[in-house]
């Protein structure tokens, strides 16, 4: 870790079921209002705030006023005040007066921790821009001091800043609230549906200060039609809070090809309110929810390339999966092994005049759904013979149609996508069980508000009655992944620091009922699983730990290669890490025989490759060739596919190493 006072070189990475029976239920607990000032009179949380109280609150000091609704809130929480919606309201008003309260800077650093690294070797910090994950070796994250100081660095405003906020955006050292008039701010905090749709939507990744300058802006400017597209204003704040990654849309064209623009949200809003005033959308963005309107609003392009679709790509919206099929399929690119776009100009007219491959045709028919207004996805993913992309929309009102051109590679790989309110991946698995209804009933929201008063708990320092809260949030709801989520992180926290047996067994437990909880849902399912593993094998239990593992690939290596390949990663990378090639090299083998059939480029990708390359940095170059001659015979990829053409450029790099 540099010295106090270090100013370091910038450098940015590459691009690159618990029993709801048995759960405890807490009560009032009144006590916990001695620990934050006093408000001039304890608010009546029976009621929805009133206004008056909110012109007092924001008159005052914003920090004092947090804590004295938060003190409000704790000595009235109950179960059954979570089902009021008077509660939720307040809740909402006194996490407007956590955020407004905020320093900017330290928000700043608190975004900044994510995306940097300090590299010891080249005293130097990495920069890992929006979408790219920070390096994981030779590198430790900043303290909390060194990020204090970076931020304040006048070469970081300049450097780096602009990689994972607003490019427009400059931190200033006071509230987040106080670029906001007084006036224009008590408006926004006393809009109560504003604030349930945005802390809705609001999650830890976010970044607050350019979110709260928008939307009072946007209310501000029209207030008659931003109570009309409130959802259509939070949606653009929380996408637009951090820029797009640099390699969007996909990294097989060139960044400057590509029409992007800088718009601001103000920009954005306005031009999407003016799409749907003039009837070019299939859908009223009015009427979308907040999380739907996401996958609309968050193509970084030119306006003219959403105007050109809107004119020329004429499907209705029953029919619009044929959008992919609107770019004809270039086999030349394909027999030449031209994977990354040829052209100049990455506009839609020049890619619908040209014809492209998946990835082509998938971008053509995502960013012609958004131009209609519907939400829409791109996907890749690995199927038996490599890399496929196509694309997914709304078919119908919380329908999603994930499948668009999936077909056209062998079997059916799972899709990845961007999540646009955070620029990382998330699967169309994912996406099907977000979507299945559950989020849209009474004890979902009521779970949420259980959430966000354990939030409450947290800041306190009171970690049990935090881990009531969230039980109460479980038993509200137990398909509420976040809650299970959530309550993994505390016991996390509290096993690293105590590592007491009994902790290690609580978490251990609770992981085990999560699983159970979500046994329907693989992707949750499976991370809990190898939660257990990893406790398992931390305790010594190694053959416990291969137990599930095993249970992991062999119930997931149909479907779910990418589950299966990256479960039977770890024993292998287990035993290469500990230098036991003698035990890896066979376990290889059977791991490659036993996944070959659908495997596919997940086998490849996340086994074959780090397995391979690790041979060749351990020096072992004869037993490198020989592990990816062994999965090329097990794989068979079709001949100039995309798996085809890494193997053969994975074998030229084992042979000439130096080029």
């Amino acid at each position: 870790m540099p010295r106090h006072g270090h100013r370091p070189r910038w450098v940015r990475a590459r691009r690159c079921p618990r029993s709801a029976r048995s759960l405890p239920i807490i009560g009032a607990v009144a006590l916990w209002a001695s620990l934050a000032p006093r408000a001039t009179a304890s608010p009546d949380t029976s009621i929805p705030p009133p206004a008056h109280e909110i012109h007092r609150l924001i008159e005052g000091d914003w920090a004092a006023a947090c804590g004295q609704l938060r003190a409000a809130l704790i000595a009235a929480y109950s179960p059954q005040a979570c089902e009021s919606d008077s509660f939720a309201a307040w809740l909402d008003l006194q996490r407007w007066f956590d955020l407004i309260a905020r320093n900017e800077l330290d928000e700043v650093a608190r975004l900044a921790s994510r995306h940097l690294r300090w590299q010891p070797a080249e005293r130097r910090i990495i920069v890992s821009p929006t979408g790219a994950a920070p390096p994981a070796e030779n590198v430790e994250p900043l303290s909390n001091e060194m990020l204090q100081q970076t931020v304040r660095d006048s070469r970081f405003a300049e450097s780096a800043l602009p990689a994972i906020a607003p490019r427009d955006f400059k931190p200033a050292d006071h509230p987040v609230g106080q670029r906001i008039e007084r006036r224009r701010l008590e408006g926004l905090l006393a809009d109560a549906e504003l604030g349930r749709e945005l802390f809705q939507a609001l999650r830890d990744e976010d970044f607050p200060p350019p979110i709260v300058e928008f939307l009072a802006r946007a209310r501000e400017a029209a207030p008659d039609l931003f109570a009309q597209f409130r959802r259509l204003a939070v949606a653009i704040a929380v996408v637009y809070d951090q820029p797009p990654p640099p390699n969007w849309p996909h990294p097989q064209v060139k960044p400057e090809a590509v029409p992007r623009v800088h718009r601001t949200p103000f920009e954005i809003y306005g031009f999407w309110i003016q799409c749907q005033q003039l009837g070019r959308l299939f859908l009223d963005v009015r009427r979308l929810e907040v999380e739907q309107l996401t996958h609309v609003v968050d193509a970084p392009v030119r306006e003219s390339e959403f105007m050109w679709a809107q004119a020329q790509v004429t499907l209705p919206r029953y029919r619009f999966a044929e959008a992919f099929d609107l770019v004809r399929y270039d086999l030349d690119r394909l027999r030449n092994r031209a994977f990354i776009w040829p052209g100049g100009d990455y506009s839609l007219r020049s890619i619908h005049a040209a014809g492209g491959i998946c990835v082509d045709q998938a971008y053509f028919a995502m960013l012609a759904g958004k131009a209609k207004g519907l939400p829409t996805l791109f996907f890749s993913g690995q199927g038996p013979d490599g890399g496929h992309a196509w694309f997914g929309f709304m078919k119908r009102d919380d329908a999603w149609l994930l499948d668009c051109g999936r077909e056209r590679n062998r079997g059916e790989p799972v899709g990845i996508a961007l999540d646009p309110q955070t620029w990382q991946p998330i699967s169309d698995h994912d996406l099907k069980f977000l979507a299945s209804g559950f989020r849209d009933t009474a004890p979902y929201r009521v779970s949420r508000r259980h959430i966000a008063v354990a939030r409450l708990f947290a800041q306190i320092g009171d970690r049990r009655h935090q881990l009531s809260a969230l039980e109460n949030a479980i038993a509200a709801c137990p398909q509420n992944p976040e809650a299970w989520d959530t309550v993994t992180t505390l016991l996390q926290a509290k096993c690293s620091e105590t590592r007491a047996p009994a902790d290690r067994e609580a978490l251990r437990k609770h992981a085990a009922d999560a699983a159970t909880q979500f046994a329907s849902e693989t992707d949750i399912r499976v991370r809990y699983q190898q939660m257990l593993a990893d406790l398992a094998r931390e305790s010594g239990d190694v053959a416990e730990a291969n137990r599930i593992t095993d249970a992991i690939v062999r119930e997931n290596r149909g479907d779910r290669s990418d589950l299966s390949a990256k479960a039977a990663w770890q024993p292998l990378k287990h035993l290469l890490d500990t230098g036991d090639i003698q035990r890896a090299y066979p376990a290889y083998r059977s791991t490659v025989d036993r996944l070959a059939r659908t495997g596919g480029g997940n086998l490849y990708f996340q086994i074959v490759v780090p397995f391979v390359l690790t041979l060749q940095d351990k020096g072992e170059t004869a037993l490198a060739e020989e592990a990816l001659l062994i999965a090329r015979k097990a794989l068979r990829p079709k001949p100039l596919s995309p798996l085809d053409t890494h193997m053969a450029q994975l074998r030229d790099r084992l042979r000439r190493p130096d080029q």
